[in-house]
C-alpha cells in the first residue's frame, strides 16, 4: 500500500509529524485513491516513530521513549490529552532532540 498526503499536510509529514484525525490518502489494490483516517491510520506512523527512536537509542527504556513522544507532541486540542487528538501531533525530530545525542557507535 502506498501512502500519500494532502498538499497542506506534506510539509508536516516531511518534518516527521503526523496526527490522529488527519486524512491519509492511499491507493487500493486497483490503484484507485481512497482515504483513511483516525487512530487506525495514525497508529502505524506513531509506531514507526517509536521504532526509529528505539533503534537510535537502544539503551533507553520503553518509558523514556514513550515520554519523549508524549512530551514533544504538539498539542492540537484542549490543553493536555483529549479524545480527539490524544497527545497531539507526533514529532520525530523533537523526540530525538529530547532524548539527546545519538551514539553512532551503537550496533
Amino acid at each position: 500500500m502506498q501512502l500519500g498526503f494532502q498538499t497542506n499536510l506534506r510539509k508536516k509529514f516531511l518534518s516527521g509529524c503526523l496526527c490522529v484525525g488527519f486524512i491519509v490518502l492511499v491507493l487500493d489494490s486497483t490503484r484507485k485513491p481512497g482515504s483513511f483516517s483516525g487512530t487506525s491510520a495514525s497508529a502505524p506512523h506513531v509506531a514507526g516513530v517509536l521504532a526509529l527512536l528505539w533503534s537510535a537509542f537502544p539503551k533507553k527504556s520503553a518509558d523514556e521513549i514513550r515520554d519523549s513522544v508524549i512530551k514533544t507532541a504538539t498539542d492540537l486540542g484542549p490543553p493536555g490529552w483529549d479524545d480527539r487528538f490524544g497527545y497531539g501531533l507526533v514529532n520525530a525530530t523533537a523526540a530525538i532532540e529530547f532524548l539527546g545525542a545519538i551514539d553512532k557507535n551503537q550496533s
